[in-house]
């Protein structure tokens, strides 16, 4: 995507401006900052570059045991803002933020749909969630969905008032549904902080790789969600109670 292509402009401080309604000369720099769609498409499609073993690595870090481990998978389909019917409001559509398809294992393969909800400033609600979750699965009945599959998530990602855990306890519909007994969908959530952290942490073993994890990690901090390191691996206290430390810390200025 073009939004995605313009990063390292945008970075380097070479994209300029643009006219915005009756704004004048909006730098692009702002508008990427401020801008939940641009956000989402930068993140995700840089995800979909990297081999599948290593995106799947990152989600599951990102969300937690929610996600099934697995060394094996393969990214088959990723969309963006697919729409979809809306199951609940007769004539209306919803349009999540990304769709990705996965296939963990080869014995036979396990097909897992994820549904993804991004968040920019805004908050999750409940009634997106629902009707999301509902035109999804009754568009897998109504026409397969182009695959079975054997699981399916609901990953929300920016925008918890709360800690994960309490924002799925409120916002996931306890009220079961008839379309509850093709797929069930399960709900997890995370901050755009903790898939900084995600990709901090992962390990690669070739340039390329890194090179993608890299312009991530860029993207994030760009959003102002960069990977904060705790205080511990940032100071050797230790080192800084050696008389030579003292003695320089105590100098006058």
């Amino acid at each position: 995507m073009i939004w995605g292509k313009m990063l390292n402009a945008i970075l380097s401080g070479k994209a300029g401006s643009a006219s915005i309604g009756a704004e004048e000369n909006v730098s692009w720099r702002h508008i990427f900052r401020t801008n939940e769609d641009l956000l989402t498409a930068t993140i995700f499609e840089r995800l979909s570059y990297l081999d599948g073993p290593t995106c799947w690595q990152i989600l599951c870090s990102t969300f937690g045991p929610v996600l099934p481990e697995h060394p094996i998978a393969i990214m088959r389909k990723i969309e963006f803002w697919p729409r979809w019917s809306d199951s609940l409001n007769e004539g209306r559509s919803v349009e999540p933020d990304v769709l990705l398809q996965f296939e963990l294992g080869d014995d036979p393969p396990r097909k897992v749909d994820l549904i993804v909800e991004a968040k920019l400033g805004g908050q999750q609600y409940a009634d997106q969630w629902r009707r999301q979750i509902q035109s999804y699965k009754k568009r897998s009945i109504d026409d397969g969905g182009g695959r079975e599959v054997d699981a399916a998530y609901f990953l929300a990602i920016g925008g918890l008032d709360a800690p994960a855990r309490q924002v799925i306890a409120r916002l996931s519909d306890p009220a079961p549904a008839a379309l509850d007994e093709h797929i069930r969908v399960v709900a997890a959530a995370a901050e755009w902080s903790r898939l900084a952290t995600a990709i901090q942490e992962t390990k690669v073993g070739n340039q390329q790789t890194q090179r993608v994890l890299d312009d991530v990690a860029q993207a994030l901090e760009l959003f102002g969600h960069g990977h904060i390191q705790e205080i511990s691996t940032l100071v050797n206290f230790e080192a800084l109670r050696s008389p030579d430390s003292l003695r320089i810390l105590r100098a006058p200025l």
